[in-house]
């Protein structure tokens, strides 16, 4: 039978030499009959640890080697140096797992583990000697990300302050439904969470205590799991007289569901006679048929009759959608940038920036003939990058100038985590004329 830390060996293996993420790999091993007996905690932590922390754990080890190790023995030295350094596990209880994992998946190795984790323990070595170090050692940040990040903040002190909390552990923000954000019963079960009001927005919330999946609230639809960035990037962008938004990339559908709960509680107020009167209507698209599904799961756990999830690929032009929109909005592909503390091994893919600019651009103006004269354009990304941000709108803008089409912008800004305690998070909004 595997242990909890040769579950923690592979996925971090996968995820940092093989593409993939560590959130669904962990959600597939709590959703395996396997998890049973296994401290899913203690994985979580040690894989989103090492993975957030690669480089500088490297670092860390460096000057013990004198040839550089195979990539499964590198794994095996930063979980180590990882419970030793950031979890203060018993350095001779550390070694003697690692030496017991080396066993399992390099036997040959295991003699080379023991002693290049003898020899950091003799050292001395501790994160007190990363301080003085490159941006790069310290905050476990490749070059190229820290040079994008270096536009959007003024000075290196500032920078920093990005780099860090990019690394910290993100609160779990939910979104209310307005129709319960003051209902005294609601509030009541919120207390079990132990909730605060949002920083930002009218419906979103935070809570210290998990569970919240399991509970009746969840269940019912009357709260969800959404980034409070994307929960104010819809209530700035709804207006009460929209009956037709189109989202062109929707899944896992946030802000769908977002906005059409809002239409429903415009139009219940409007119809208290007549609460069955629904005219509005969200079309979520979506590429793939998986990602569709979600959005599926989530209109009828909330039992939102006013969202279509629709599988459609947005980068093709449809006509038969020209100025029928009161909205749209385009939250495309984009580099992932501004949600590294949930996804730290984004730090070390490598992004094609020009194909992502490329499709973002082709999604935005294909969703822009969408909108009726009057109606608003909403793009985001959950990215921190001047070019996929800032630019593609002025570049937008340019054209449709060009082209004789006018466009207002409404609203811009670029959120940022050490600022707004949300995820880096690109929001602009446009209406057309």
């Amino acid at each position: 039978m595997k242990t909890d830390r040769r579950y923690c060996y592979e996925i971090i293996y996968k995820c940092i030499f093989e593409g993939a993420y560590s959130n669904l790999e962990i959600q597939a091993l709590e959703k395996n009959d396997v998890s049973e007996g296994l401290r899913i905690s203690f994985i979580r932590k040690v894989v989103y640890g090492v993975i957030e922390r690669w480089i500088t754990l490297e670092w860390l080890y460096h000057s013990m080697v004198k040839r550089s190790p195979k990539k499964r023995v590198r794994v095996i030295l930063a979980m180590a140096i990882y419970e030793m350094v950031f979890l203060d596990k018993k350095i001779p209880i550390a070694i003697n797992e690692a030496v017991k994992l080396a066993k399992q998946v390099s036997k040959a190795e295991a003699g080379f583990v023991n002693a290049v984790l003898r020899s950091f323990a003799r050292s001395g070595i501790s994160m007190a000697d990363v301080k003085s170090e490159s941006l790069e050692i310290r905050h476990s940040f490749p070059t190229e990300i820290i040079d994008i990040f270096r536009k959007e903040v003024a000075g290196e002190e500032e920078l920093s302050k990005l780099l860090e909390s990019s690394n910290d552990i993100p609160p779990i923000s939910l979104r209310v439904r307005p129709e319960f954000r003051n209902d005294k019963d609601t509030l009541r079960a919120l207390e079990d969470f132990s909730y605060r009001n949002g920083n930002i927005s009218k419906n979103g919330i935070y809570i210290l205590k998990g569970g919240i999946i399991e509970s009746s609230l969840f269940k019912t639809g009357i709260v969800s799991i959404q980034d409070e960035a994307s929960i104010f990037a819809v209530e700035k962008f709804f207006k009460e007289d929209m009956r037709l938004v189109i989202d062109l990339c929707a899944a896992p559908g946030g802000k769908s569901l977002a906005v059409a709960e809002l239409m429903k509680y415009e139009e219940d107020k409007a119809n208290k006679d007549n609460y069955s009167a629904i005219r509005s209507k969200v079309l979520a698209f979506d590429i793939y048929e998986h990602k569709a599904d979600l959005i599926k799961n989530a209109i009828k756990r909330t039992g939102l009759n006013n969202v279509e999830a629709i599988v459609e690929d947005s980068s093709i032009l449809k006509e038969e959608l020209f100025s029928v929109a009161d909205g749209v909005i385009v939250d495309g592909p984009c580099s992932g940038l501004g949600v590294i503390r949930r996804r730290p091994e984004i730090k070390y893919k490598k992004h094609d920036y020009k194909s992502l600019i490329a499709l973002q651009e082709k999604l935005l103006y294909n969703g822009s003939r969408y909108v009726k004269k009057g109606g608003r354009l909403m793009y985001t990304t959950c990215t921190i990058n001047y070019e996929e941000n800032e630019r593609q709108i002025q570049n937008f803008l340019a054209h449709m100038n060009d082209v004789g089409e006018k466009w207002d912008k409404i609203y811009e800004r670029q959120m940022l985590p050490h600022l707004d305690k949300t995820d880096g998070f690109y929001i602009c909004i446009l209406e057309r004329r």
